[in-house]
């Protein structure tokens, strides 16, 4: 099974380049498989 991350999914909470870059590296670092990083800071457009 391969796992990954997607960080910044939680409403509210904004991260600028820096921490998404350090949250990325400490995931590969960790064994994780993919980190994904959403486009949108809002809702869903989709509902």
């Amino acid at each position: 099974m391969r796992i990954g991350l997607f960080p910044g999914s939680v409403p509210g909470q904004l991260l600028d380049l820096e921490s998404t870059v350090v949250q990325g590296v400490s995931a590969e670092a960790d064994g994780f498989d993919s980190f994904w990083v959403p486009h949108l800071s809002n809702g869903d457009l989709t509902v």
